[in-house]
This record gives structure tokens, C-alpha cells and sequence, in this order.
């Protein structure tokens, strides 16, 4: 059926392929070779017919058996575990744990993968009563991130519990375990899952920077853990789970699945002339989306949102646009975008936008500027999400779009661009690139302040190659910059820690755990940064200088005593 939709093209390709491109003419075009596609195959039959959820699979017989063997083991030793564990949490151990099992399935687009998940896994797990979710990652496309497709997988199981018997004491549960600051990392992770969390939206929204104090690599980690107690809890009190991550997919210019509404937006700035309506764009929209429908080209969701209904309509549809012309097209649908939709809706589309604008390069240096700006949003929220390898691609990108005069025309934007694209690059391993911009910004006349991302990237990468008195020199030398008192870079005698102990002991007085926790937020910007770099010294000291290790301690107590709790301070 693909194919025979677009073999009715060639008749008009070269003209679409010479003709000087402008955004109205492709529309137009668009328009008309989707009625030629859909005319020449409807002799051939609709598409709906032949929706692989409603067609039995011939040769897969044994697949599904090992894929439903594999289901009822798990069942298995998860009842097993059940019967054998007493109240105190004895008798079962860890022999009778029902052990999660991961299952790769591969093989090229289009022979059937999502079709044997469903009837191999889907139907049965259903029927024992477990829950099935999946989301699907769009791999080519620039804008999603690599936890996309679980973030929706775990969407969908949020919105089964919502409805299970258990939902309370599965909230409760997570109410228990995880404090606020856990709970906003799993909802910036999956924004999906706000109401189970009980995370409000906005919350979410305005928590879109990592948190203060966490390097890339302690985030991952405090990431995987908080995922892993938070399925914990969920699997304690349902039956079973399976997560179906759905990775091999084609991405077109608006991806697998998008609004209705966006796309009335987007061809209405195509198709605008003096005379444009935007209800009639709606309408002429709406009519078509209801055609495609019933064409089995796509599905719509309750909510409005259409789904093509397989990644090879999704790759035919995005080769209607000639190849010379995709990027222009691309970035033309991005700026539309930014100019169109409402603040808020813009905002939880960034991605999607930022990368299609990316694919062409403003004329005029306020809208470079306003671009690079942007990237680095996008780029904030991918590290947000510890999504670094994404996060690069978005800093990148806006240096490139500021490019020579960029010290001299953005200089903050493009110190926040170098500072945090060189903390990703450390996350990821590329060491290289971490120094060259590291340096880059060190080695600028510009406030210290403006320095201490890069400071504290350069601390961090230095311990961790194994250098950590150059580590604590660096420490030191920012500090001594700062104006704060710093300690020389050698072995303490005793009598030295015992005059600090008894300083610090000093400034304690009466004050109780309570009290400190109490205390309020550093004021003083210099000050705030002066202890993030004691923190980050105890790393190396610990390593290098073990008799120095009690005053920085010292020094963290007194300086928060007189100055109050710093952001990465614990409550």
C-alpha cells in the first residue's frame, strides 16, 4: 500500500524538485500529492483493513511461546516469593524473589515487533492480571531524549494505578519513601506521572534546572536509585508489571505522535494570504485528519492527539518533502511554532521547536542571539532530565549560532553555553572537549563569578583523573580569588586541626541540629560559591591530603553558622 502511494508521484516530481521552493507552494504541493496518493489506492483498499493489532501472526508460533513462558515464570516465582515470605520479612529470602528479565526483540522496521509484543505479551499478561505499558522512542529525532520512551511507558502504568485497587497504598507508599527534592527529579524524568507522585504541574515547570550542588554523574545515579525504589513500591502492590520500550522508529518533521491543533497552526501560517481565516484552516484540517483516520494513515487519541499508525506511513509522509528543501521546511515549522503557540504550550514543546529551528540559521543577530538562548533553555532541561549526550547537542548548537563576536555581543549567554556544555561533556567521558572549554572561559576577562561553573567542572574532572592535588590547588586558587580564607596545600599537624576544632566548637555554642537546619539561605553570592567549593574539596582531600580533611569541615560549619545554609545544604 506504500508503495503504490508514492509511485503516483513521480509524475510531478521534477517540478517539485526545480522549482524555486517557498513555504506556501510545498503546502500546496503536500496537499495535492496526498489526494493523488489517497485516490489511486483506493481500489486497493483501506488501509484500516489491515492494522496488524486485528491480524494473526503465521510463523511466529515459537516466538510467542518463549515470550509467554517467559511471562508465566515471572508470575511464577513473584507468587512463589509471596507464599514463602512471613510478616517479618523472613522464610521466602532472596531464592524466592521474582527477578525482573530483560528481553531484547530486533529486526527491521516493518516485519512485525510491535505485533508480536502484543500478542505474545500484551494479551497474556492482561489476562493474569498484570499491567502492560509501553511508549516508543523516536530515534531520529533530534529532540527526544533517551528516557522518552520509558517516561511514557511509565505515563501509561501511572494512569493504571491511578485506577487500582491499591492506588492509595501505593501513594502512600511513595509519600513514605521520598522526600520533595526526589520527587521533582521523577517528575522532570516523567511529567507523565505528576498526579501519582502528587507533584503539581506548575511545580514541575519551575523545577526545570538540575538540582543545586549535584554534579551530572551524582544526578544519574540519584536518578536510577529513585526509579528503582519508585517500581519497587508499584510492583509490591499490583500483581506484575511489563515495560515495553519501543525504540525503532523513523521520526518525520513533527514526530511519531503530535496535537491536531498544531498542525491546523502550522498550516495556517503555510497557506496564509490577505484573506486567511485561521477557523477555516481548523476546519480544512479537522476534515483531513478524519480522512487519514478512516484511511488508517493515523489514529487519533481522545485528547486530540494524532499517531501515525506504523514508522513507514510516518517516513512516507516526510518524504513528500524534497530533500533539498527539508531543512528550510523544517525551520520554517519551528518558527512558526515559536511565533504561534502560547507561552506554556511552547514551553513543554521545546525541544521539538528549538531542534527544528536549528536546521537553518537566522539572518539577523537578534534572532541568532534569541535562538542560541534557546538552545541553551533546551539544553538546561535535557541535563534536567540527565539527558547529557542531548544536552551537548543543544549548547553546541548555540555557540555555533553566536558565533566569533560571541564574547563581545552575549557574553553571558555564551559563558552559560561553554560552562555547561563542558560539565556534560566530563558527565559523558569527552575530556577533551571539557578542557578546551573550560579554558576558554578561565582564561576570559570577565567577572569571577562568571567563572565558577567552569571552576567547578575543572575540580570535579581533575580528582577524577587521578590529580587531586591539582584538584585541590584549583580549589583553592578560586577561593583565594573570591576573597576566602584558604589553607596551604600540605599535611596539618595536629595542633592546627585541635585550634580549629576548638573555633568551630566556639561558634556551635547551644545550637542543636534543629537550630543549624533552621538557619536561613545565603545571602552573599561569593559566599554561596566559597562553599560549594569546600564541598567539592573534600573529594580530593580525603584522597591526597587526609590531615587537612578536619578543617574543611571546620571551615563548612562556621561559614554556615555565620552565613546561613547554602543551596546544596541538606534540610
Amino acid at each position: 500500500m506504500t508503495q503504490a502511494k508514492v509511485a503516483a508521484l513521480p509524475q510531478d516530481e521534477d517540478a517539485f524538485r526545480h522549482h524555486s521552493f517557498n513555504a506556501r507552494e510545498l503546502s500546496d504541493r503536500v496537499v495535492r500529492a496526498s489526494a493523488i496518493a489517497r485516490k489511486s489506492n483506493q481500489s486497493a483498499g483501506s488501509l484500516a483493513q489491515l492494522r496488524l493489532a486485528h491480524l494473526r501472526l503465521h510463523g511466529r508460533e515459537d516466538d510467542m511461546a518463549l515470550l509467554r513462558s517467559k511471562l508465566r515464570q515471572l508470575g511464577a516465582k513473584k507468587n512463589t516469593n509471596k507464599e514463602g515470605s512471613g510478616a517479618d520479612g523472613e522464610g521466602g529470602g532472596s531464592k524466592g524473589a521474582a527477578l525482573p528479565e530483560i528481553i531484547f526483540i530486533k529486526g527491521l522496521s516493518g516485519v512485525g515487533k510491535s505485533a508480536l509484543v502484543a500478542a505474545g505479551v500484551k494479551a497474556p499478561a492482561e489476562k493474569m492480571g498484570m499491567v502492560f505499558a509501553g511508549g516508543k522512542f523516536d530515534m531520529n529525532k533530534s529532540s527526544a531524549m533517551p528516557l522518552s520512551a520509558f517516561s511514557e511507558a511509565m505515563t501509561s502504568l501511572a494512569n493504571f494505578v491511578a485506577v487500582h485497587e491499591n492506588a492509595q497504598a501505593i501513594q502512600e507508599g511513595i509519600r513514605e519513601e521520598f522526600g520533595e527534592d526526589d520527587l521533582v527529579l521523577l517528575s522532570q524524568i516523567m511529567p507523565g506521572c505528576g498526579e501519582l507522585l502528587g507533584m503539581d504541574r506548575n511545580v514541575i515547570s519551575e523545577s526545570s534546572s538540575p538540582s543545586s550542588g549535584q554534579t551530572g554523574k551524582e544526578m544519574i545515579s540519584r536518578q536510577q536509585y529513585a526509579i528503582v525504589r519508585l517500581l519497587k513500591i508499584i510492583c509490591a502492590n499490583i500483581k506484575g508489571v511489563v515495560l515495553f520500550i519501543d525504540d525503532l522508529q523513523i521520526a518525520s518533521c513533527l514526530g511519531a505522535s503530535f496535537p491536531a491543533a498544531i498542525v491546523a497552526t502550522v498550516h495556517g501560517s503555510f497557506a496564509a494570504t490577505s484573506s486567511y481565516d485561521e477557523t477555516d484552516s481548523v476546519s480544512t484540517v479537522s476534515g483531513a485528519s478524519k480522512e487519514f483516520e478512516e484511511e488508517g494513515l493515523w489514529e487519533i487519541d481522545e485528547d486530540g492527539t494524532c499517531r501515525f499508525s506504523h514508522d513507514k506511513v510516518q517516513s512516507a509522509a516526510f518524504d513528500l518533502i524534497p530533500s533539498e528543501s527539508r531543512d528550510s521546511f523544517r525551520s520554517h515549522v519551528g518558527d512558526v511554532l515559536t511565533k504561534k503557540l502560547d507561552p506554556q504550550t511552547l514551553d513543554g514543546m521545546l525541544f521539538e521547536v528549538v531542534s527544528l529551528r536549528n536546521y537553518s540559521v537566522p539572518t539577523s543577530v537578534e534572532e541568532r542571539k534569541a535562538l542560541a538562548g534557546l538552545n541553551l533553555k533546551a539544553g538546561l532541561r535535557a541535563c534536567s532530565k540527565t539527558s547529557f549526550d542531548a544536552a551537548v547537542v543543544y549548547f553546541r548548537a548555540g555557540r555555533e549560532l553566536l558565533g566569533d563576536n560571541a564574547w563581545e555581543e552575549d557574553r553571558d549567554t555564551i559563558v552559560a553555553l561553554c560552562s555547561e556544555e563542558a560539565n556534560a561533556c566530563f558527565v559523558l567521558g569527552d575530556l577533551d572537549q571539557m578542557t578546551s572549554l573550560t579554558d576558554e572561559v578561565l582564561s576570559k576577562d570577565i567577572p569571577i563569578r562568571l567563572k565558577f561553573k567552569a571552576v567547578e567542572t575543572k575540580i570535579l574532572a581533575l580528582w577524577a583523573a587521578g590529580k587531586a592535588i591539582e584538584s585541590i590547588d584549583t580549589a583553592f586558587d578560586f577561593r583565594r580569588q573570591l576573597g576566602l580564607k584558604v589553607f596551604k596545600n600540605k599535611p596539618v599537624s595536629t595542633a592546627t586541626v585541635l585550634i580549629e576544632y576548638m573555633k568551630t566548637n566556639r561558634a556551635l555554642g547551644a545550637r542543636t541540629a534543629e537550630d543549624i537546619a533552621s538557619l536561613p539561605p545565603i545571602e552573599d553570592e561569593r559566599v554561596g560559591m566559597g562553599q560549594r567549593i569546600l564541598e567539592l574539596l573534600l573529594y580530593p582531600v580525603y584522597q591526597a591530603q587526609q590531615s587537612m580533611y578536619p578543617l574543611i569541615s571546620f571551615l563548612l560549619v562556621r561559614t554556615t553558622i555565620k552565613y546561613g545554609l547554602s543551596a546544596s545544604d541538606p534540610t
